[in-house]
C-alpha cells in the first residue's frame, strides 16, 4: 500500500499544480482517477480499479478506496484511503456508493459507465515516462 500511496500523492500534487494548492479538486475526480490507474500500471501495480460512485469517480485497490480528490467532500486527507465495501456507503453522503464498476481499464470504464475521461486529451502520455516524478512534469493539456 505504501507504493500506491506514493503514486497517488504524485497524482494529487500534479492536479494541485494545475488547479492551485488551495483548490479542493472538485471536478477533477475522473481525470485524476484515470491518471492514478495508468500510473499504477506503469509502475507495476496491477489490480487498481476505477469506480463510478454517486456523481464521483475514485479508485479501488486491495479492498481499499484510494481517492485523490476526496477533499471536495470535506475530507482532510489529500490522499484518502479507507476500506472499500462495494455494497456499503463509507460516508453518509453517498459519494463512495458504487454505481458502476469496479472497472479494470479506462476502456471498460468509458464503455460501460458512459463517462468520458477528458475527451480530446491524451492522458496516455504518462506511460512514456520512466519515473512517476517525471510523468507529471507536463502541461495541462497532457493531463
Amino acid at each position: 500500500m505504501v507504493k500506491i500511496k506514493r503514486i497517488a500523492s504524485q497524482v494529487r500534487a500534479a492536479y494541485e499544480d494545475i488547479a492551485g494548492k488551495d483548490n479542493d479538486l472538485c471536478g477533477y475526480c475522473c481525470r485524476a482517477s484515470a491518471q492514478l490507474l495508468l500510473a499504477a500500471q506503469r509502475h507495476g501495480i496491477h489490480g487498481v480499479q476505477i469506480v463510478l460512485g454517486s456523481g464521483h469517480v475514485f479508485n479501488v485497490y486491495d479492498k481499499h478506496i484510494i481517492d485523490v480528490t476526496a477533499t471536495q467532500f470535506g475530507v482532510a486527507d489529500k490522499v484518502y484511503i479507507t476500506p472499500y465495501d462495494p455494497d456499503g456507503d463509507v460516508l453518509s453522503n453517498g459519494w463512495w456508493k458504487t454505481r458502476g464498476g469496479p472497472y479494470n481499464s479506462l476502456d471498460e470504464f468509458e464503455e460501460i459507465s458512459g463517462w468520458r475521461v477528458n475527451p480530446g486529451k491524451d492522458i496516455s502520455t504518462v506511460l512514456k515516462y520512466d519515473t512517476i516524478e517525471n510523468a507529471f512534469l507536463t502541461t495541462q493539456d497532457r493531463i
